[in-house]
């Protein structure tokens, strides 16, 4: 592990913890030439290969050529980039080799606003506001340049209020895409 400058560079494998709230400061997580691994260091597999951690985000965070095994992200309303060279390495409902879902905004608790960047890997869900009952008073946006998603990307929530949402896609696929959420309202503009 090489840290410099904000940026942390894995020289070997990584096992981060259960469900712990990580960075303390804003960073960017890559990899060496090998391509490491960082995977939470829960022993609990499920029956299609799941792994049930969550990352529950306290500072903004890039993710940079690395391989990433993660059940959930939640970005909490800090700046989330899955920059280039991505490899997820977790699963969810049969589907191998996906984060299941990334949330812009905070579970049960309301944020400013959200963005989510997306340039590489590959997803099940993508919500720039909540999974929950949190709202984003502000602007919830969601941008794919490049990667995969599986079911659905939405500028809103699955559940939650946002006030406004912006969703930007130039490349990638997504099988659905939704300006507003998927059970989650938006009082003001949307923008696709």
């Amino acid at each position: 592990l090489q840290e410099d400058n904000n940026e942390i560079v894995l020289t070997s494998d990584l096992l981060y913890l259960l469900n712990e709230e990580w960075p303390d400061k804003p960073c960017t997580i890559s990899s060496d030439e090998t391509k490491r691994t960082l995977k939470n260091a829960c022993t609990e597999i499920g029956e299609e290969g799941e792994f049930y951690a969550t990352i529950s985000m306290r500072a903004p965070l890039t993710f940079k050529n690395i391989k990433l095994g993660a059940w959930n992200i939640i970005a909490n309303g800090h700046k989330l980039v899955m920059d280039e060279g991505i490899e997820c390495i977790s699963g969810y409902d049969g589907v191998q080799n996906a984060i299941r879902a990334i949330y812009g905004a905070a579970n049960d608790t309301d944020v400013a606003s959200s963005e989510i960047i997306i340039k590489s890997g590959t997803y099940g869900w993508i919500y720039g506001g909540s999974g929950n009952t949190g709202n984003v008073s502000g602007t919830a946006k969601v941008t794919m340049t490049n990667g995969t998603v599986y079911e659905s990307l939405s500028g809103g929530g699955y559940d939650g209020t946002c006030g406004n949402t912006e969703v930007t896609i130039t490349g990638g696929t997504a099988e659905f895409v939704f300006g507003a959420g998927f059970a989650g309202s938006v009082k003001g503009n949307v923008i696709i």
